[in-house]
């Protein structure tokens, strides 16, 4: 990965971590890290959430379509067994799409440079 593109996913992923921080996760807890990495398409994020005694890890594969401005999950971990179960059995494939305003489809191309 060339070092402007890991400094364009570290930028990207401070950013995110910070509106997603304060807009929504609070209540659950906090993300404590978020790795992207455009070049295999994958997020690493680790959560510390209330309640738990250990923070808890994600994996995800990502697609980015930015002409119809989807975002697609291709592959989830999480490092507790039973979220994987139920991932695997409630969210299936197909569902894994989600569609992203308008204004943000110059962010999408961004990140898929």
């Amino acid at each position: 990965m060339s070092m402007l593109r890991r400094a364009k996913d570290g930028a990207i992923a401070a950013i995110l971590r910070f509106i997603l921080n304060r807009w929504k996760l609070h209540i659950y807890g906090q993300m404590t890290k978020i790795e992207i990495n455009s070049d295999t398409k994958e997020v690493g994020i680790v959560l510390n959430l209330l309640g738990e005694t250990t923070p808890i890890e994600i994996k995800a594969g990502y697609k980015i379509d930015a002409t119809s401005g989807s975002l697609g999950v291709t592959s989830v971990w999480v490092s507790r067994e039973w979220m994987n179960t139920l991932i695997g059995e409630v969210w299936k494939p197909e569902h894994r799409a989600f569609s992203i305003p308008k204004s943000l489809l110059v962010a999408l191309r961004v990140l898929q440079m």
